[in-house]
């Protein structure tokens, strides 16, 4: 089992190729009509308010976790955590919410917030072990159109 990445970082737009392949590599993301391999995603992820990291290990991005920053409540709310098949396991996931909390606390943030699937086990023990809980606070209304 390899180490966890050595750097998580700020995307930048150099990244987007590589992660527009990170994002189609993985079969688990639902993709809203293409937006995940546009440009212009990754793009609207680097613009104030919003957060997109990158776990980076040997030039090569191995996970990405994008979010976004409500100031006037000082929330932040985390979107996706995406990790390569190859590099799961491996505290990828877990190393990308640590960076996605140092840098919302660097925003002025005093509460991140995330939605997880149900199906998600894997990402359900990262927030549990990175003592996030869950809030009871929200409820997620749906409806068949």
């Amino acid at each position: 089992m390899r180490a966890s990445p050595r750097r998580i970082r700020t995307a930048t737009p150099k990244d987007i190729p590589q992660l527009q392949k990170l994002y189609r590599g993985v079969k688990e993301i639902i993709d809203y009509p293409g937006q995940k391999h546009d440009k212009r995603y990754f793009l609207a992820f680097m613009s104030p308010g919003r957060l997109l990291l990158v776990a980076e290990e040997k030039g090569k991005i191995a996970g990405a976790a994008n979010g976004e920053i409500d100031f006037q409540t000082r929330f932040a709310f985390i979107t996706n955590i995406v990790v390569a098949p190859s590099y799961r396991g491996q505290k990828v996931g877990s190393a990308l919410m640590v960076g996605f909390a140092a840098e919302a606390k660097k925003r002025k943030c005093t509460v991140i917030c995330g939605l997880v699937y149900d199906w998600n086990k894997p990402m359900h023990k990262i927030m549990h072990h990175l003592g996030y809980k869950p809030s009871g606070k929200t409820v997620l209304y749906t409806k068949k159109i």
